[in-house]
């Protein structure tokens, strides 16, 4: 005999795909205006969003406000996110404070890169959150960090049927990629200035892999923000923190805690 759903499992479905679809959206939710939209009590719309969050359909950025959780990725990068994010959040949490621009938690998927969690700054003029976005990873900070984890052959394999090209589309030579990513490896950290977009400077590192996905975090401001002065002081913060959470929370196969691509001859 088949067996009748609970009608109040079906209106509590019906209530938290209406909280997705807003999170969608908006871009963000709060407690009170979840109450709101649903009509019920503030009490059974944190209930709804916890029950959400515990089964990573959302999650909750540093005001304490609901956003897309990584369920929601593409099947073939649900996994990476479910280990990386509890792994690196505490090391992201961190981090904010010492830099006050946006903090983002990303993975490496091919030649892309994942924006898998942000912090998003509290500056009138910022960074906005990407969680969710994938963006070519030689454009990006950290893309370009986890890059540098990779030796030389496998970066030429991950660029054979895609060669790299700039934010204009204008080819770029993998010896000039390659030379970059090397220099990279050496320093510990990638610089992204309007490569991926206009007006946009980030900062970013490698924490080698974990859950055997490369990832890393970026610190990501606006250009203008972006002076000797803000530089080398977050710089320093985003080296320290990921070396940290390399040494702490990364595996300890398949990484010998610097960048290979360093090592490698073209």
């Amino acid at each position: 005999m088949q067996k009748t759903s609970s009608p109040y499992l079906v209106g509590s479905l019906a209530r938290g795909l209406r909280l997705l679809s807003e999170i969608d959206r908006r871009g963000s939710l709060g407690v009170s205006e979840a109450a709101g939209i649903l009509d019920v009590a503030p009490s059974t719309a944190h209930r709804l969003l916890t029950t959400l969050t515990e089964e990573h359909f959302t999650t909750q950025n540093h005001q304490r406000r609901y956003i897309t959780g990584p369920a929601l990725l593409s099947p073939g990068l649900k996994g990476a996110g479910m280990h990386v994010i509890p792994a690196l959040r505490p090391y992201a949490e961190r981090l904010f404070p010492m830099v006050a621009e946006t903090v983002h938690i990303v993975t490496l998927a091919g030649t892309q890169v994942l924006h898998l969690v942000a912090i998003e700054s509290k500056h009138v003029i910022r960074v906005g959150a990407r969680t969710g976005v994938t963006m070519p990873a030689h454009h990006t900070s950290a893309g370009k960090a986890m890059l540098a984890e990779l030796d030389v052959e496998e970066v030429k394999s991950l660029y054979r049927d895609n060669p790299p090209t700039t934010r204009k589309g204008e080819p770029i030579p993998m010896d000039e990629l390659l030379e970059s990513l090397a220099a990279i490896g050496r320093a510990g950290i990638g610089i992204n200035i309007e490569e991926s977009e206009e007006d946009m400077t980030a900062v970013g590192a490698s924490v080698g892999y974990i859950g055997g996905q490369l990832a890393g975090m970026s610190v990501a401001m606006p250009a203008g923000r972006f002076s000797a002065a803000v530089r080398f002081p977050v710089e320093s913060a985003v080296r320290q923190i990921c070396t940290e959470a390399r040494r702490e929370v990364s595996d300890r196969i398949g990484t010998d805690g610097a960048s290979r691509i360093r090592h490698g001859a073209r």
